[in-house]
Protein backbone atom coordinates (compact mmCIF):
# COMPACT_ATOMS: atom_id res chain seq x y z
CA UNK A 1 0.00 0.00 0.00
CA UNK A 2 1.26 3.50 -0.85
CA UNK A 3 0.19 6.64 0.57
CA UNK A 4 0.69 9.85 -1.64
CA UNK A 5 4.75 9.95 -2.07
CA UNK A 6 5.12 7.44 1.00
CA UNK A 7 6.62 4.48 -0.27
CA UNK A 8 5.37 0.57 0.15
CA UNK A 9 6.00 -0.72 3.32
CA UNK A 10 8.47 -3.46 1.68
CA UNK A 11 10.61 -0.71 0.55
CA UNK A 12 11.45 1.11 3.88
CA UNK A 13 14.73 -0.08 4.12
CA UNK A 14 15.82 2.11 1.06
CA UNK A 15 18.66 4.68 2.58
CA UNK A 16 21.48 6.25 1.10
CA UNK A 17 24.39 6.79 3.73
CA UNK A 18 25.88 10.01 4.28
CA UNK A 19 28.77 8.70 6.08
CA UNK A 20 32.14 6.24 5.02
CA UNK A 21 32.05 4.59 8.66
CA UNK A 22 30.35 5.00 12.16
CA UNK A 23 30.03 8.50 12.83
CA UNK A 24 32.33 9.44 10.33
CA UNK A 25 30.13 12.61 8.50
CA UNK A 26 27.70 14.40 10.15
CA UNK A 27 24.80 16.90 8.35
CA UNK A 28 25.93 20.38 9.81
CA UNK A 29 24.69 23.09 8.36
CA UNK A 30 24.64 26.76 8.98
CA UNK A 31 20.98 28.60 9.76
CA UNK A 32 19.39 31.10 10.04
CA UNK A 33 16.87 31.52 13.30
CA UNK A 34 13.76 34.09 12.62
CA UNK A 35 15.34 36.84 14.50
CA UNK A 36 18.69 36.32 11.64
CA UNK A 37 21.26 35.48 13.71
CA UNK A 38 23.33 32.19 12.56
CA UNK A 39 23.62 28.80 14.12
CA UNK A 40 25.48 25.82 13.24
CA UNK A 41 22.83 23.19 13.36
CA UNK A 42 23.38 18.89 12.93
CA UNK A 43 22.08 16.38 12.62
CA UNK A 44 23.06 13.97 15.10
CA UNK A 45 22.52 10.48 17.59
CA UNK A 46 19.22 12.55 18.72
CA UNK A 47 18.60 15.07 16.35
CA UNK A 48 16.90 15.22 13.43
CA UNK A 49 17.23 17.70 10.30
CA UNK A 50 13.93 17.88 8.60
CA UNK A 51 14.10 19.62 4.94
CA UNK A 52 10.61 20.77 4.36
CA UNK A 53 8.63 23.78 2.34
CA UNK A 54 5.91 25.59 3.34
CA UNK A 55 4.44 24.80 -0.16
CA UNK A 56 4.81 21.39 -0.20
CA UNK A 57 1.50 19.77 0.58
CA UNK A 58 3.86 16.01 1.65
CA UNK A 59 5.69 18.51 4.38
CA UNK A 60 2.45 19.62 5.89
CA UNK A 61 1.85 15.97 5.70
CA UNK A 62 4.56 15.30 7.74
CA UNK A 63 4.05 18.35 10.45
CA UNK A 64 0.28 16.86 10.57
CA UNK A 65 1.58 13.52 11.19
CA UNK A 66 4.16 14.70 13.84
CA UNK A 67 1.84 16.66 15.65
CA UNK A 68 -0.84 13.68 15.76
CA UNK A 69 -1.43 12.72 19.47
CA UNK A 70 -0.92 9.54 18.42
CA UNK A 71 2.83 9.74 17.02
CA UNK A 72 3.80 12.67 19.75
CA UNK A 73 5.12 10.09 22.09
CA UNK A 74 7.53 8.59 19.29
CA UNK A 75 8.62 12.19 18.16
CA UNK A 76 9.26 13.32 21.64
CA UNK A 77 12.27 11.28 22.04
CA UNK A 78 14.29 13.52 19.61
CA UNK A 79 14.86 16.90 18.79
CA UNK A 80 13.16 17.88 15.22
CA UNK A 81 14.90 20.76 13.69
CA UNK A 82 13.00 21.92 10.58
CA UNK A 83 15.10 23.76 7.89
CA UNK A 84 13.68 25.56 4.92
CA UNK A 85 14.80 26.97 2.17
CA UNK A 86 16.49 30.83 2.75
CA UNK A 87 14.31 31.66 -0.21
CA UNK A 88 11.37 29.81 -1.17
CA UNK A 89 9.97 32.16 -3.88
CA UNK A 90 11.83 30.78 -6.89
CA UNK A 91 10.94 27.57 -6.14
CA UNK A 92 7.14 28.72 -6.39
CA UNK A 93 7.46 30.46 -9.31
CA UNK A 94 9.23 27.55 -11.47
CA UNK A 95 6.20 25.29 -10.11
CA UNK A 96 4.13 28.15 -11.78
CA UNK A 97 6.00 28.41 -14.95
CA UNK A 98 6.17 24.58 -15.22
CA UNK A 99 2.19 24.40 -14.30
CA UNK A 100 1.37 27.20 -16.81
CA UNK A 101 3.05 25.26 -19.33
CA UNK A 102 0.47 22.36 -19.50
CA UNK A 103 -2.42 22.50 -22.16
CA UNK A 104 -4.44 22.11 -19.37
CA UNK A 105 -3.34 24.76 -17.23
CA UNK A 106 -5.81 27.46 -16.14
CA UNK A 107 -3.40 30.04 -16.01
CA UNK A 108 -1.04 30.99 -19.11
CA UNK A 109 2.68 31.76 -18.53
CA UNK A 110 1.54 35.90 -18.60
CA UNK A 111 -0.36 35.28 -15.82
CA UNK A 112 2.33 33.97 -13.31
CA UNK A 113 4.21 37.43 -12.08
CA UNK A 114 1.00 38.59 -10.77
CA UNK A 115 0.12 35.35 -9.78
CA UNK A 116 3.44 35.80 -8.31
CA UNK A 117 3.25 39.47 -6.91
CA UNK A 118 -0.38 38.52 -5.07
CA UNK A 119 1.32 35.23 -2.91
CA UNK A 120 4.11 37.73 -1.56
CA UNK A 121 1.02 40.14 -0.93
CA UNK A 122 -0.65 37.52 0.87
CA UNK A 123 1.97 36.02 2.89
CA UNK A 124 3.42 39.58 3.71
CA UNK A 125 7.19 36.91 4.48
CA UNK A 126 9.76 37.26 2.29
CA UNK A 127 11.31 34.11 2.88
CA UNK A 128 8.20 31.37 2.45
CA UNK A 129 4.75 31.20 0.85
CA UNK A 130 2.91 30.16 4.08
CA UNK A 131 4.34 31.80 7.12
CA UNK A 132 1.47 29.72 9.33
CA UNK A 133 3.07 26.71 8.81
CA UNK A 134 5.43 27.46 11.77
CA UNK A 135 2.54 27.34 13.70
CA UNK A 136 2.45 24.64 15.65
CA UNK A 137 5.31 22.60 14.15
CA UNK A 138 6.80 20.44 16.69
CA UNK A 139 10.26 21.48 16.61
CA UNK A 140 12.42 24.61 15.97
CA UNK A 141 12.63 26.05 12.98
CA UNK A 142 15.30 27.80 10.64
CA UNK A 143 16.17 28.78 7.09
CA UNK A 144 19.47 27.81 5.02
CA UNK A 145 20.58 26.76 1.58
CA UNK A 146 19.45 23.43 1.07
CA UNK A 147 22.21 20.81 0.58
CA UNK A 148 21.86 19.29 -3.09
CA UNK A 149 20.89 16.26 -1.61
CA UNK A 150 17.87 18.00 -0.92
CA UNK A 151 15.67 17.31 -4.16
CA UNK A 152 12.27 16.95 -3.12
CA UNK A 153 10.55 17.52 0.19
CA UNK A 154 10.04 16.64 2.77
CA UNK A 155 13.82 15.42 3.14
CA UNK A 156 15.25 14.16 6.48
CA UNK A 157 18.82 13.71 7.69
CA UNK A 158 19.71 11.59 10.68
CA UNK A 159 21.85 9.07 12.02
CA UNK A 160 24.63 10.75 9.55
CA UNK A 161 22.33 9.32 6.42
CA UNK A 162 19.31 10.70 4.32
CA UNK A 163 16.28 9.51 5.18
CA UNK A 164 13.52 8.75 3.29
CA UNK A 165 10.57 10.07 5.42
CA UNK A 166 8.52 6.30 5.53
CA UNK A 167 12.11 4.93 6.76
CA UNK A 168 12.81 7.48 9.21
CA UNK A 169 9.41 7.32 10.88
CA UNK A 170 9.59 3.58 11.20
CA UNK A 171 13.29 2.78 12.32
CA UNK A 172 14.28 6.25 13.73
CA UNK A 173 10.98 7.00 15.35
CA UNK A 174 9.99 3.38 15.98
CA UNK A 175 6.53 3.98 15.15
CA UNK A 176 4.14 0.92 14.51
CA UNK A 177 3.98 0.91 10.73
CA UNK A 178 -0.19 -0.19 11.03
CA UNK A 179 0.34 3.07 12.83
CA UNK A 180 2.13 5.02 10.22
CA UNK A 181 -0.24 3.84 7.53
CA UNK A 182 -3.35 4.86 9.89
CA UNK A 183 -2.11 8.43 10.35
CA UNK A 184 -0.45 9.30 7.00
CA UNK A 185 -3.58 8.17 5.15
CA UNK A 186 -5.56 10.95 7.50
CA UNK A 187 -3.32 13.29 6.54
CA UNK A 188 -2.69 12.27 2.95
CA UNK A 189 -2.69 15.28 0.41
CA UNK A 190 -4.06 12.73 -2.31
CA UNK A 191 -7.20 12.18 0.43
CA UNK A 192 -9.68 14.99 0.47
Amino acid sequence: MSIGRFVPIALLSIGVSLSSGCGANRTTIQALADDGSTKTISASWKTDLIYVATWCPYSKQLKQFLSDDRIKPYAKKRTLLFVFSKDEWPTVENHMKADAAVPESKYTLADVPDMMDALRVKSGNKRVMDPKFFKDLPGEHYFASLPESVTSFPKIASDGEWRETPQWVISTLEVPAELVLTVMAQYSPDHK
